[in-house]
C-alpha cells in the first residue's frame, strides 16, 4: 500500500510540475497543490486531488 502511495504521490507531483511548465497551471497554484500532497495520506485523498486536477484544473486532457 505505502508503495503505491508513494508511487501515486510522486506522479501527481510530477504531473503538476508539467502543468506549470506548459502553463496550463499558475505556479501558485502548483505550490498549493503541492502543499495539499504533503498532507495525504490515503489513496481516497490521492484519488480526489486526480479528480480536481481533471475537473477544476482541465490538465489531465491529451490534445489529440
Amino acid at each position: 500500500m505505502v508503495r503505491r502511495l508513494n508511487y501515486q504521490l510522486e506522479l501527481l507531483a510530477d504531473t503538476i510540475q508539467q502543468a506549470v511548465i506548459d502553463g496550463s497551471l499558475d505556479p501558485e497554484e502548483a505550490d498549493q497543490l503541492e502543499e495539499r500532497l504533503q498532507d495525504i495520506d490515503s489513496l481516497a485523498e490521492i484519488h480526489e486531488v486526480w479528480d480536481l486536477l481533471a475537473e477544476e484544473y482541465d490538465i489531465l486532457e491529451s490534445p489529440l
